[in-house]
C-alpha cells in the first residue's frame, strides 16, 4: 500500500486550511482489544495502571488514528477516561506524565461506540 499523504486536490473532504491533512488507511482497523499487537497492549496496560493510581477504576477506551488504521510512526494514542470529570489538578497530571510516548488523553462523561475499551 501507498503510504504517502494526500495532496489538497486528491483528499475526498475539504480539508480546512491550517490542518494536516489526513493520512490514508495504511493499516488494519482494529476493532476489538484482541486486534491490537502485544506490545501496544503491554503500553495501554501500563497507562492504565498509572491513570488508575490517580482516579481509581475507570472505563478506559482507545479511538483515533492508531484505531482507524490511518496512523503513523510519529502518531500518538488517543485514549479517553469516561466518568466524572476530575479537578484541574489530576487532569493536569495525568496529562502531563511521562509515559514514554505520545498520548492524547481526553475526559468524557460517556463514551462513543466504536471505542475500545482497555481491559
Amino acid at each position: 500500500m501507498d503510504k504517502r499523504r494526500w495532496t489538497r486536490e486528491e483528499c475526498p473532504y475539504p480539508i480546512p486550511r491550517g490542518r494536516r491533512r489526513p493520512y490514508e488507511q495504511t493499516h488494519d482497523r482494529i476493532t476489538k482489544w484482541d486486534d491490537l499487537a502485544k506490545e501496544d497492549k503491554e503500553l495501554l496496560l501500563k497507562v492504565k495502571e498509572i491513570i488508575t493510581s490517580y482516579l481509581g477504576d475507570r472505563v478506559i477506551k482507545l479511538f483515533g488514528s492508531r484505531i482507524n488504521g490511518n496512523w503513523i510512526e510519529t502518531s500518538d494514542w488517543d485514549v479517553v477516561i469516561i466518568g466524572e470529570i476530575p479537578s484541574v489538578e489530576v487532569i493536569n497530571k495525568i496529562k502531563n506524565y511521562d509515559y514514554g510516548f505520545r498520548m492524547d488523553i481526553q475526559f468524557h462523561t460517556e463514551c462513543g461506540e466504536n471505542d475500545i475499551l482497555i481491559p
